[in-house]
Parts: C-alpha cells; sequence; structure tokens
C-alpha cells in the first residue's frame, strides 16, 4: 500500500507576508569592507521536519546570477521596506559552532535579536492510512527571540517556538529564561516572578536590564 502524505495548513495569521523572505532591495556589507548592493532574499527557518538553509541569497536583477552568502563572509545585511525604514541583520553566534540570521532589534549593553521561524509537525495520519499528516505554523511577526550582552560571544534564548506537535507553539520557559539571564538584576527578577512582564513585554524588559543599577 502506498503511503498517503496529508498536508494541512494552519496559518495563525490569514495576512501573513513573506516580506524580506521574498526578493528585497538591499546591501551585504561583507567582512572584507565591501558593500554589495541589489535584490536580497533571507532564509526562513522551518523549526519543524523540513531541512534548513541559512546562507542569503543575492542577484544584480532578475535575469543575473543568484549568489550564496553566509556568516564566513557576511558582517551586515540592510534592508529598507516601502516606509524606508531600515532593519539591520547580522549572522549570530548560538552554539559552539552555529551561527543563525537574526534581525537586530536593540544594541546597548544588551543587544536584542529577533526572527519569524516556521513550524512544520509530523504527525501519524488520523484517517487510518500508512502516511503522515503535515501541519505548518505560520506567523506574521517576529516569534523567536535571542539575547547577547557585550562581553558574551553566544547569544542566549530567551522566547523560542516549540518543535513538539503536543506542546503549545511557544515555549513555556520564558519566565524561566529570563530570571536567571537576568539575575544580576533584582527588581527586574521581581517583576518576571509575579509576572508583571511576559514575553509580549520583551522590549521593555531589555530595556529595563540595560538600565539596571
Amino acid at each position: 500500500m502506498k503511503k498517503i502524505i496529508t498536508l494541512t495548513i494552519l496559518l495563525l495569521s490569514i495576512t501573513f507576508s513573506y516580506g524580506q523572505y521574498d526578493w528585497t532591495k538591499g546591501e551585504l556589507i561583507l567582512k572584507n569592507g565591501d558593500t554589495i548592493t541589489g535584490d536580497l532574499k533571507l532564509p526562513l527557518i522551518n523549526k519543524g521536519a523540513l531541512a534548513n538553509s541559512h546562507k542569503i541569497k543575492y542577484r544584480n536583477g532578475e535575469q543575473s546570477k543568484i549568489t550564496k552568502y553566509d556568516y564566513t563572509n557576511v558582517d551586515k545585511v540592510i534592508l529598507k521596506d516601502l516606509n524606508n525604514e531600515i532593519s539591520i541583520y547580522e549572522y549570530v553566534k548560538t552554539s559552539k559552532s552555529r551561527f543563525q540570521l537574526f534581525r537586530l532589534i536593540k544594541f546597548r549593553k544588551t543587544k536584542l535579536y529577533a526572527r519569524n521561524v516556521i513550524n512544520t509537525t509530523m504527525a501519524p495520519n488520523m484517517h487510518g492510512g500508512i502516511g503522515y499528516t503535515s501541519t505548518t505554523f505560520y506567523s506574521s511577526k517576529d516569534n523567536e527571540y535571542y539575547v547577547l550582552r557585550n562581553n558574551e560571544t553566544i547569544a542566549s534564548r530567551l522566547i523560542t517556538v516549540s518543535t513538539n506537535f503536543s506542546e503549545a507553539i511557544f515555549t513555556k520557559s520564558f519566565r524561566k529564561r529570563a530570571m536567571k539571564y537576568f539575575s544580576d538584576c533584582p527588581t527586574l527578577v521581581s517583576k518576571l516572578k509575579k509576572r508583571t512582564y511576559r514575553e509580549k513585554n520583551i522590549l521593555k524588559i531589555v530595556t529595563e536590564y540595560d538600565e539596571c543599577e
């Protein structure tokens, strides 16, 4: 009997926009000091069953050859949206041997990085078949956040997307992660314990930490 694969797509936002994950005008600032201007396509990360590429695609016009860049040769990526607002992207070290691309949100004493990921999960076919049901969750907003102090080399997770279909889409460990990471700021830890601050307050949390004495 042939395996049956059923694809079910659940949109968390009807207005999901690929934005920077489509071809977008921008600049690549390379580690050798050169700047390359053209069309850029950033990688959209899938936290589930599909393989990921962390490389940036570049082309100098629709008909030109596509070249790929990654953390070995890229220092920064600069994109402009339709309102001419600038977004800066950097490759961030997330483990001893892994670099991933994030948008830079805040950069005082503590850098706050964000990115949008999708999550594809595989579950047994519920209709008696042998195959699997694939469910892909989308978000139109940033849904993963990492932090990096000026004296650190590896970024720490604060908010991440779960890859376990049986769990909620977002992990429940944000408060514990935040209290541990910001443990040298007692007033902030107290607010986290009391749930004064939650995931949606991530920018305010990092700002308060930067100002903590």
